[in-house]
């Protein structure tokens, strides 16, 4: 228990990149599913964040890079941490062990679970524009 209490802001940031990721990859998916034509109705309905998944959507690259580019840092940065944690856990192989673990556990809560989810894109996509836009490069 010594060793949980000792390294609980790892732990903490761990759950956060973990958290990141499966909001990367979710934004991925939603607003890929989203056609224009549809984000178009969801403006015309006044769904508040929908005039930024219109603007999105008109540059595709540009929205993909960020989810990319956010998503890459987020699964580097929480694989160092999950290493730095096996490390002072004193665990062989560490470097090894950490990133076959964080492979099925990324696989699993960050890769699959926002894809199977049953929230529509017109739900997620609106919510997911906003950070997307800007943190997109030339925002």
């Amino acid at each position: 228990m010594a060793v949980v209490n000792d390294h609980i802001a790892e732990i903490l940031a761990l759950v956060v990149l973990i958290a990141a990721s499966a909001f990367f990859s979710g934004s991925e998916a939603a607003l890929i599913s989203l056609s224009r034509l549809h984000a178009r109705g969801l403006v015309e309905r006044k769904i508040r964040g929908a005039e930024a998944v219109v603007r999105l959507l008109e540059d595709r690259n540009r929205f993909l890079t960020s989810i990319l580019i956010g998503n890459t840092i987020a699964l580097l940065a929480a694989d160092s941490v999950a290493t730095a944690l096996f490390l002072h856990a004193g665990i062989p192989n560490a470097a090894l062990w950490s990133t076959a673990i964080m492979t099925v556990l990324l696989l699993l809560s960050a890769k699959s679970c926002p894809r199977r989810s049953r929230s529509p894109a017109t739900s997620v996509g609106p919510c997911a524009s906003r950070p997307c836009s800007n943190a997109s490069p030339g925002s």
